[in-house]
């Protein structure tokens, strides 16, 4: 069975405040060759695939778009038969428009596993945001 950790911290940097996450398993690991293509759409390690490990190759993908849009960088560090740390930083600024009250506001995981099921800590410690799990079979589509 996988382990998996989950942390989160805030940073302060040159420019202001970041937010750090960080998300360890001890899985399969990642060839180090196949750790660039990681975050493309459709990318599946060789050892995932000669495994028969289900996916699409699109999570991780997604997850660097949803982070680069908030101007953050994510990175992988993953050895072999001991397993991958993805790493976050996104940058908080206080003068934001978007400081509306927050409370009550929900996050929808796509994604299949339970691990992070619960309450999450918002950054600042104030409030909390519920989190929902979707099967696979549900559609989320997001109008802007």
């Amino acid at each position: 069975m996988k382990d998996f950790h989950v942390t989160w911290r805030g940073e302060q940097f040159t420019e202001g405040k970041r937010l750090v996450g960080e998300v360890s398993e001890t899985g399969i690991g990642i060839p180090p060759e196949d750790q660039g293509h990681l975050f493309s759409e459709f990318f599946r390690a060789k050892n995932a695939k000669e495994l028969g490990i289900q996916g699409t190759g699109l999570g991780l993908a997604i997850i660097r778009r949803v982070v680069e849009v908030m101007n953050g960088e994510i990175t992988v560090e993953s050895e072999i038969g001991r397993g991958s740390t993805f790493k976050f930083a996104i940058p908080v600024y206080s003068n934001l428009r978007s400081r509306q009250n927050i409370r009550n506001k929900s996050i929808i995981v796509l994604s299949t596993s339970r691990v992070a099921h619960g309450l999450v800590p918002h950054p600042r410690g104030l409030q909390w945001y519920r989190l929902f799990f979707l099967p696979p079979s549900h559609q989320i589509i997001i109008l802007t």
